[in-house]
């Protein structure tokens, strides 16, 4: 027996049955708002795209924990690689 989908990707189905496109466009439409807020993001998708709140959230809400925690994984590593060269500059 198979498990139910939870969470957003449990929208993922009617979001492309309602707008014709498979969810990957719609990541790749986002992936050029990365840097914006999520409202802003969830307001792109309903603005210039016509796509509903709920669909809109929830595609916006799994590409953020699925990319942006990549971004944020490097971040915390460049800060860390800075720390350890000034604290070899400042001993």
């Amino acid at each position: 027996m198979s498990e139910k989908v939870k969470g957003p990707q449990s929208y993922f189905p009617s979001i492309e049955a309602k707008y014709g496109k498979p969810v990957e466009h719609w990541f790749k439409v986002l992936n050029k708002h990365k840097s914006k807020t999520h409202m802003d993001m969830v307001a792109v998708l309903k603005s210039e795209h016509e796509l509903g709140h709920g669909h809109a959230n929830a595609l916006v809400a799994y590409f953020r924990a699925k990319n942006l925690w990549k971004e944020s994984a490097i971040h915390y590593i460049y800060q860390v690689r800075i720390r350890k060269e000034v604290s070899k500059w400042n001993p």
